[in-house]
């Protein structure tokens, strides 16, 4: 279950990036007097979206103030794009540079809808259930028997640590050693990664 959510997640990161890099692409199309302004608009707006990825979900207060600053990022270039729309109405101008903003707006969108799915905890309490009763068997056994198989008890709470360990540190998106990789959005111009990024 939670190797796909990993990977919605890493797909999430892509598409919002590659949304970002078609809107930067059309601001080509933009009169020159916003055309620099969309630009470094843009930029500041990865910029936020890099750090917000370093943030760990657990941070609600500061993950609500992050989202606050995003928002205000992405009206700021709607204002842009507003503006451009004002001077220049045709289609070809401002229409394609909208329909970009609005693709990076739900990619902004959809990567936090990614952020939220989590294995439900009834199945790691199942997990954890089926753990404990394998290993009360396996004790069991060896009482019985008489002799406690030492090299298969420390393979198997080897596997069982490994396992749980894996589930959930696939299903924690921003803490634990597997972390989804923000190389699509560094890769984009001006950006800076904070510390700790990949």
């Amino acid at each position: 279950m939670p190797l796909p959510r990993f990977d919605s997640r890493s797909q999430a990161v892509l598409k919002e990036a590659n949304a970002i890099g078609r809107a930067y692409l059309r601001t080509e199309l933009l009169p020159e007097a916003q055309r620099r302004t969309a630009k470094n608009r843009l930029a500041a707006y990865v910029q936020l979206r890099i750090e917000g990825s370093k943030l760990d979900l657990t941070q609600e207060e500061t993950r609500r103030c992050m989202q606050q600053d995003v928002a205000a990022a992405q009206d700021a270039v709607w204002a842009v794009v507003l503006e451009a729309a004002g001077e220049d109405p045709r289609p070809v101008t401002a229409g394609l540079f909208i329909q970009a903003l609005n693709e990076m707006i739900d990619a902004y969108g959809e990567r936090n809808a990614a952020l939220r799915k989590h294995v439900p905890e009834v199945v790691l309490f199942l997990l954890f259930s089926v753990f404990t009763i394998a290993g009360s068997v396996l004790g069991c056994s060896g009482g019985l028997e008489g002799e406690r198989p030492l090299l298969a008890t420390i393979a198997m709470s080897v596997l069982i640590v490994l396992v749980i360990f894996i589930i959930i540190d696939l299903d924690l998106p921003r803490r634990g050693l597997i972390e989804v990789s923000q190389k699509s959005m560094l890769d984009f111009p001006g950006a800076v990664a904070p510390p700790g990024a990949e």
